[in-house]
């Protein structure tokens, strides 16, 4: 009989097996999907320059892009996405039953999908940040497994945490759906990327067979 494992390596060994966190080797691979995902950013998106940067903008996405399983992130550069923050999301004046808005998936007018995560300009690991770096997690995986993997085409779709019977559930939904908040920010039927930028994919979207690794 083989040596038992210890108790923290053998909880290790069922998280790894059960695809609840990536490998170490995994994380390794994570960094340069990270950076060509960060590198998309600056190229294509509004980077805002105007408002609020406590730390910079690549920081602040690349703490929230490291969040993500390797698998998401690869989707992401698969499919072209442009993985940008938006301040104008914060910027909306909630009432007291407003959902926020925590992302918008916009497909812009050639095609090429956008997503945009709400920001405030503040470090992503400050405990009241627009969208915690933790957060993050959540928001980029339901966009692959709930708007790539299953092809949905929507000029823009918003997503939030709704809250129901004591737990937590991540939504997408059309700009309807927050009404105050449009009415306040009409801009936001529109993807925060900067002129110039390049609105069609470099490839077609893939088919829900191709997001194994994403799930």
């Amino acid at each position: 009989m083989g040596q038992k494992l210890p108790f923290t390596a053998r909880l290790r060994d069922f998280f790894a097996k059960a695809d609840l966190c990536d490998s170490t080797r995994d994380k390794t691979n994570r960094t340069p999907l990270v950076e060509i995902l960060v590198d998309r950013a600056k190229k294509n998106a509004d980077l805002q320059q105007g408002l609020r940067h406590d730390i910079p903008y690549a920081a602040r996405l690349r703490k929230a892009l490291h969040e993500a399983k390797t698998g998401t992130l690869q989707a992401l550069v698969r499919e072209d996405v442009v993985v940008c923050l938006d301040q104008r999301l914060s910027a909306v004046r909630y009432g007291l039953f407003d959902e926020k808005i925590m992302a918008a998936a916009y497909l812009a007018p050639g095609g090429r999908r956008v997503l945009a995560l709400r920001d405030d300009g503040t470090d992503p690991d400050r405990r009241h940040a627009a969208l915690r770096a933790h957060e993050a997690e959540t928001v980029l995986d339901k966009y692959v497994t709930r708007i790539l993997a299953k092809g949905l085409v929507a000029p823009v779709l918003m997503g939030t945490t709704e809250h129901h019977y004591g737990a937590d559930f991540f939504e997408w939904h059309a700009p309807g759906h927050f009404s105050n908040a449009m009415r306040q920010k009409p801009g936001l039927k529109a993807p925060p990327l900067r002129k110039g930028a390049r609105t069609t994919p470099r490839r077609r979207p893939a088919g829900p067979g191709d997001f194994r690794t994403a799930a």
